[in-house]
């Protein structure tokens, strides 16, 4: 992308079938022939009652409390189950959906706009019109009435803007983060990825900022804990996010991208990895901490995760989708540098 990336040919060999092993373990994986429950549907009507309770006049735990225990089917044990506060509180504040789902398109049109503009900047106009194409899934879902209900689409698009944002104005781009992790925990990871690489990177100031704003972060999570907590009873029905879903978990939180989303997951199983490679070769210092983000949450989803969370992949959709993009160029120079003397421009 505007730059000439080269390998020597065993590595690039080696990477070629790096991703062709994660494909074939992705399409033959356990997941591979299944569709995954619509866990997110279930979760936002249960977010769309919680914020009726609160217009009605009641405060976010006691309606959380509430809502769950009508609703044999979700724990409330640990205290995680309970989602935070922030997106109930303010959506609650308006009488209807309307300004909140509104707020929601807005965001989804800055991020496309954002990423389509930094696209055509670095590959020309013909991948940035095909990474907005990606793109395009963010507002498409941003219309579905409900849809600012899900805690991990705000996440995930605060964080794209996060990151277009931190080679412009760090400031800005700290606070998207920061956003993003009181709206949803999973952000977390994403906010410790920024605050290391800012860091590695040079970028004291910075590093101190996403530092302090972990901080503060941690203290609202252990005071949103001990709210909750006082509504949890010993024989509460528990459920855990420890499990070992492997790569087919994370092929499945891959389907939240334009071309995935409603086709079979054998889509997912080729296209995930694909992405991660053209996310791999995006240059720049927007790229190490766009591949380092996505490299997290896949490490992470590995480990924590049942099937029927695949709705976390809204995380990091956003960027898939510019991987997917810029997967064509990386492919192409890929295999040039494999099976060829001479590497092209990228």
């Amino acid at each position: 992308m505007n730059r000439e990336n080269t390998y020597p040919r065993q590595v690039a060999q080696a990477l070629l079938m790096l991703v062709l092993l994660l494909i074939v373990i992705g399409l033959t994986s356990r997941s591979a022939g299944i569709e995954e429950p619509d866990r997110d549907a279930g979760d936002m009507a249960l977010g769309q009652r919680i914020i009726d309770e609160m217009r009605a006049g009641e405060d976010y735990y006691s309606a959380a409390n509430h809502v769950l225990r009508m609703h044999g089917s979700y724990a409330s044990r640990p205290f995680v189950n309970f989602r935070l506060p922030v997106l109930a509180t303010v959506s609650s504040l308006f009488p209807d959906n309307f300004i909140p789902q509104l707020m929601l398109l807005v965001l989804s049109i800055a991020v496309l706009a954002a990423w389509t503009h930094e696209i055509i900047r670095r590959a020309g106009l013909a991948l940035g019109l095909l990474g907005g194409g990606f793109l395009l899934f963010g507002v498409a879902n941003a219309t579905t009435p409900g849809a600012f209900l899900s805690h991990d689409l705000w996440a995930g698009l605060l964080i794209a803007l996060s990151l277009w944002y931190s080679p412009r104005n760090w400031k800005a781009s700290v606070a998207c983060g920061l956003a993003a992790l009181s709206i949803r925990e999973h952000a977390v990871i994403f906010v410790l990825v920024m605050a290391v690489l800012a860091w590695l990177q040079g970028h004291r100031r910075e590093a101190v900022a996403w530092t302090a704003g972990i901080a503060i972060s941690a203290l609202y999570i252990m005071h949103h804990a001990d709210l909750a907590s006082q509504y949890v009873k010993p024989d509460d029905p528990a459920r855990s996010w420890m499990t070992l879903g492997g790569w087919a978990f994370v092929v499945s939180t891959g389907r939240w991208t334009l071309l995935t989303m409603f086709a079979p997951s054998s889509v997912s199983a080729i296209l995930t990895p694909v992405a991660l490679l053209g996310l791999a070769a995006y240059p720049g210092r927007i790229g190490e901490r766009m591949v380092a983000t996505v490299l997290s949450y896949v490490v992470v989803f590995m480990f924590i995760g049942t099937p029927d969370y695949w709705y976390w992949g809204q995380i990091y959709a956003p960027l898939l989708a510019v991987g997917l993009a810029c997967s064509v160029p990386a492919l192409r120079n890929l295999l040039r540098c494999a099976f060829m003397k001479s590497p092209i421009l990228v």
